[in-house]
């Protein structure tokens, strides 16, 4: 290579670290300071004996809704011929299934089933520990994928970009 020219960048995000453990450690960190340190329970002075019930339904119903949209986002990908994991080359936009209502359906499925855990057990902890996962996926992984989508693609990613939101 030409000692003055750069080497073109990888044909990847520039992901920093494994995306799923944004979710999960501080899913755990908050467990541990739930169960260990100190509870901060989510519960309503005065509310019915069954309304922890219904809040634990509420949750499993959050995380399952959580998992299958991270089922339909691989699904999705696999579909498409691009390799779902974060660090792999794109190959195509994917612009159908959840990617109609999410540039990162991925990292949504993963901050529900993180929240419907948090609802589901009553722990306040858990579910700042949401907040926290969702920053480390926004900054860590979902501005440098951005970035690799607009380098890679252009117009067509902008165009992708402009019509559906970050997020929700």
């Amino acid at each position: 290579m030409d000692p003055g020219k750069q080497a073109p960048p990888p044909d990847r995000a520039r992901v920093r670290g494994l995306p799923p453990l944004y979710f999960l450690v501080p899913l755990v960190f908050s467990l541990v300071l739930q169960f260990a340190v100190l509870p901060l329970p989510l519960a309503f002075a005065g509310a019915p004996a069954h309304a922890a019930a219904w809040r634990a339904a509420l949750g499993a119903l959050i995380a399952a809704f959580g998992l299958a949209l991270f089922g339909l986002t691989v699904a999705a990908h696999r579909r498409s011929g691009n390799d779902p994991h974060p660090t792999s080359p794109t190959t195509v936009l994917i612009l159908s299934g959840p990617y109609r209502l999410s540039r990162n359906p991925g990292y949504l499925g993963f901050a529900l089933l993180q929240a419907g855990i948090a609802l589901g057990i009553g722990s306040l902890w858990a579910l700042g520990s949401v907040v926290v996962s969702v920053l480390f996926a926004h900054y860590l992984a979902v501005l440098p994928e951005e970035d690799y989508l607009e380098r890679k693609f252009g117009d067509p990613y902008r165009q992708y970009r402009d019509r559906v939101r970050r997020w929700l």
